[in-house]
């Protein structure tokens, strides 16, 4: 993973619910996503091609949407940059700017997890290939089992050999194999787009915009 990075529409496809916390609708679905990531700023915000937003009592009619997330919580702790953390907060957002909800807060903030995510989870030495939109070949699986008291139960990670990004996802441990608490979401990595010069971006890409600033409408995770 790199410690800034931009990934297209093209080289990154989500599957399941979304906002996958806030409910089901859109399960069976799939739909192009768009990430900026800075582990420097902390801060991570996704473009969803089609969002169910009437879940957090937003439009009523799938749309394209956004999630910002900036600052950290703890055990992230500070960015490797900065000599204190800034509190965690995020939003999420409608492309055109009429919905706007803070999506962090009680009972948990969310933040953009640090690049090193995958150290704390298990290699799992018994599945070694893996089918996605993009590929299909040898990979190594990394997942992870959250205590009883966690609103989600699995987690997972697959790699190519030689570490590029395949994909990643929470509750099930495969794109069909639905297991514990959780919506079963994920996300397909184009692993040849890796290894191309990476596109730069304007940091202003985080900034909250005017209608985040303002809302007093919470969707919070759970």
């Amino acid at each position: 993973m790199k410690s800034k990075r931009k990934i297209f529409t093209d080289e990154l496809v989500g599957h399941g619910a979304y906002p996958f916390w806030a409910g089901s609708e859109g399960a069976k679905s799939s739909a192009p996503i768009e990430v900026w990531y800075s582990e420097a700023l902390a801060s991570e915000k996704f473009y969803h091609a089609s969002c169910h937003l009437d879940e957090v009592k937003g439009p009523s009619d799938p749309a394209p949407c956004f999630h910002l997330m900036t600052g950290t919580v703890h055990p992230h702790g500070p960015p490797r940059d900065e000599a204190a953390p800034r509190a965690a907060k995020a939003y999420l957002y409608s492309a055109d700017l009429d919905f706007c909800c803070k999506s962090s807060g009680s009972p948990e903030d969310l933040s953009a997890p640090k690049s090193d995510f995958m150290d704390k989870m298990t290699l799992d030495a018994n599945r070694t290939n893996v089918t996605t939109e993009f590929y299909d070949g040898p990979a190594r699986w990394f997942a992870m089992k959250l205590d009883k008291g966690e609103l989600v139960s699995d987690f997972r990670y697959v790699m190519t050999p030689d570490g590029r990004p395949l994909q990643q996802g929470e509750g099930g441990t495969g794109p069909a194999s639905k297991t514990g608490r959780g919506n079963l979401v994920y996300h397909d990595y184009n692993v040849t787009s890796w290894g191309a010069p990476e596109a730069p971006f304007d940091a202003a890409i985080f900034d909250v915009p005017a209608a985040c600033q303002a809302t007093e409408k919470h969707c919070a995770f759970p």
